[in-house]
């Protein structure tokens, strides 16, 4: 069923019924009464009631036998009655609310509702007086005693919808005490679905013995009138609905468009009023809450307090370094107002004076409603920015570069890296470098400061000089003890005192150097000296050269092919800077000795013949082939093959010089040669 109403109530009664167990036709007969406790309703409410007792059957047939006691007779007969309890069916039917108006005149309400049944919910038994399955007495007189009685707990619930309870409405009834009758029936078998009543006894209350009944009072609502009043902080009348009342049930209500307005009828209780809804406004309520009570009225003050407001601006923003900017700035609903706590009017403008660094200025305003706001604006300086260049940014060794720079929003510049002097530099200017003699790149650093700093650099490259070849000499070799080759020297300097790291030699056989005979390729060395070797250069061939060197910082020189100075016999033979080898080998001067039968003797006999034989290796034609001897003692001779005898004792050096057709002449000596007397030979004589 509908359970309507604000609260509930519980009728707690007994359901008591008195019967006969009838043993023969198996049907029980009841009678009884339903008890309810008093009960409270305002007028017009509608309250849902739950039913709830105690169902009780009584056997008043003992289980005795000429007082004498049946075996097991109690319990057999409260399983007995157990099982036709099971099977009961108890309805309530309609109420009944008699009553009186306050004119006097009665109220007779009589109204049915759906059929309530009181089985389904049956929970719990108790054999009353039944101890072991004894009964407690048997006497003579059968009616002397209960033989066993039966208990059962329930409550009544709908068995169509499976709700418990109905409702009952007094919005006809007016103030005063009601009595409330119910009735019902009984049934041993549950009614049908659509409400009929199957067959067994219709016994109601009222006809088996009683009714159950229950009084009730009435009363009259409490209510009273509700007031809300608005207005700004002037006093005047504020129209807005932007408020809501907390209240008791049925009592809340919003504002209507009126600033003031009074709510009557409204329920007793306490209520308080919320316009926290209304924004840009501060709101002032009075009282805060309130209890309305029967026949009186509670007032609400609102007073509503428009927020202040402010703004402020700077114009330029940012600005540069040491310029100034305007604050501009504005209120309303304020009283007064400072800018970083100096006075100023509520509105206006001022200039900043002249910034180097930003600047926060704060607007503090008093509002109407005596709270401040506050507004800031930050007015920026521009940062320094700082340019530079060189020009030219690489210079040869020993030039100079031009330095240029420029800033902005700057206060003063410093300098430093490689910058020469110590004067502090304009914001903007431009330097010479000064003769830069370092092979190195140099660095200029500028920062320039204002609000805050920048620093850039500019660079300058120092290429290393070329060293210089010079002093290109051609020394020629011995050729009596060499074959064609020669040595080529040179001079290194360097401007910047560099080291030589390395050289290059180059020889030719022709005008150019376009195909040398000889490329040595750089060669790592500091030597200012190169050999060819043998076997390089060719006989009766005329050759240039040239030199190049290498820096310590990998400058390279030009070419040196002229020579200063030439050491040998084909010098200028050629032409100027070139020479000219021989025209085949020079003679391989060799010669020996025999003296006294020995080859090369060291010590040849005195006064004895040594003979002295040519072993010269010549090239070129035989014809004007030419010797000449010296034998250490003055002795000399022209022949090729000559002899001599010593003839004072001494050492000797012997000496051969041979010339060729082509007039080369190499000379050979050696020695000593030991000139001495003869050892004398012994010679044994046998004894006479």
């Amino acid at each position: 069923m509908n359970k309507q109403g604000l609260f509930k109530v519980f009728f707690v009664g007994f359901l008591m019924f008195a019967g006969i167990l009838l043993l023969k036709n198996e049907s029980l007969a009841f009678s009884g009464a339903l008890e309810t406790t008093p009960l409270l309703f305002n007028q017009g409410e509608a309250q849902n009631v739950t039913v709830t007792g105690e169902f009780w059957a009584e056997a008043d047939e003992t289980p005795c036998a000429n007082g004498v006691e049946q075996p097991n007779g109690a319990i057999a007969i409260a399983q007995k009655m157990n099982r036709d309890i099971a099977d009961l069916r108890y309805d309530l039917r309609k109420y009944e609310i008699t009553g009186y108006n306050q004119d006097g005149s009665p109220i007779v309400d009589n109204s049915s509702f759906t059929v309530i049944t009181g089985t389904d919910l049956f929970s719990g038994s108790d054999y009353r007086n039944i101890d072991d399955g004894k009964s407690i007495f048997c006497t003579d007189d059968p009616y002397q005693g209960i033989g066993a009685f039966l208990q059962r707990t329930f409550r009544f619930r709908n068995w169509q919808d499976g709700s418990d309870g109905f409702q009952i409405s007094t919005s006809n009834l007016g103030e005063g005490r009601y009595e409330i009758v119910f009735s019902g029936r009984e049934t041993t078998n549950p009614p049908s679905p659509e409400g009929g009543i199957s067959t067994g006894a219709d016994t109601y209350f009222a006809n088996a013995g009683g009714s159950s009944s229950s009084t009730f009072t009435i009363t009259a609502p409490q209510a009273g009138t509700v007031c809300v009043i608005s207005k700004d902080q002037n006093g005047n009348p504020f129209n807005t609905s932007w408020w809501t009342t907390t209240a008791p049930a049925n009592g809340g209500f919003s504002s209507g468009p009126a600033p003031s307005a009074c709510y009557t009828n409204k329920p007793t209780g306490a209520y308080s009023i919320d316009a926290t809804n209304f924004s840009n406004y501060t709101k002032s309520i009075s009282p805060g809450s309130a209890n309305l009570s029967n026949g009186n009225t509670i007032t609400f003050n609102i007073i509503y307090t428009p927020a202040p407001t402010a703004t402020i601006s700077a114009n330029p923003n940012p600005i540069d370094y040491n310029t100034a900017s305007t604050v501009t700035w504005s209120s309303t609903n304020t009283t007064s107002c400072t800018i970083n706590g100096a006075s100023y009017p509520t509105s206006g403008s001022d200039t900043t004076g002249p910034l180097v660094n930003n600047a926060t200025y704060t607007l503090t305003c008093q509002g109407l409603d005596g709270s401040a706001v506050n507004a800031s604006v930050l007015v920026t300086v521009r940062a320094p920015t700082v340019s530079i260049s060189t020009n030219p940014t690489s210079v040869a060794y020993g030039g100079s570069s031009t330095i240029s720079w420029t800033s902005t929003n700057a206060g003063s510049c410093t300098k430093s890296g490689d910058w020469s002097g110590s004067t502090t530099p304009n914001v903007s200017g431009s330097q010479s470098t000064g003769a830069l003699n370092q092979v190195k790149t140099y660095t200029y650093t500028l920062t320039c400061s204002g609000n805050g700093s920048d620093t850039q650099s500019a660079q300058v490259t120092v290429t290393a000089p070329p060293p210089t070849t010079s002093n290109i000499t051609i020394t020629e070799p011995d050729y009596c003890v060499s074959g064609s080759a020669v040595t080529v020297g040179w001079s290194y300097s360097d401007l910047a005192g560099s080291p030589q790291s390395a050289y290059q030699v180059q020889i030719t056989d022709t005008g150019n150097f376009n195909n040398p005979v000889l490329d040595t390729g750089k060669i790592i060395s500091g030597s200012s000296a190169y050999f060819t070797g043998q076997g390089v250069l060719e006989f009766n061939t005329t050759y240039k050269a040239r030199v190049r060197t290498w820096s310590g910082y990998d400058a390279i020189s030009g070419w040196a092919n002229s020579y200063t100075t030439c050491n040998g016999p084909g010098c200028g033979g050629g032409g100027s800077g070139s020479w000219k080898t021989p025209s085949y080998a020079y003679p391989q001067v060799d010669f020996s000795w025999t003296a006294n039968g020995v080859q090369n003797n060291p010590s040849p006999p005195l006064n004895k013949l040594v003979q002295f034989t040519d072993t010269t290796v010549f090239n070129g034609n035989s014809n004007g082939r030419e010797w000449s001897w010296t034998f250490g003692d003055g002795g000399s001779s022209t022949t090729q093959n000559p002899s001599h005898t010593y003839v004072t004792e001494g050492s000797y050096y012997v000496t051969l010089t041979a010339t060729d057709n082509a007039d080369q002449t190499c000379i050979k000596t050696k020695g000593p040669l030991i000139i001495q007397k003869p050892i004398p030979k012994w010679r044994e004589i046998a004894p006479k």
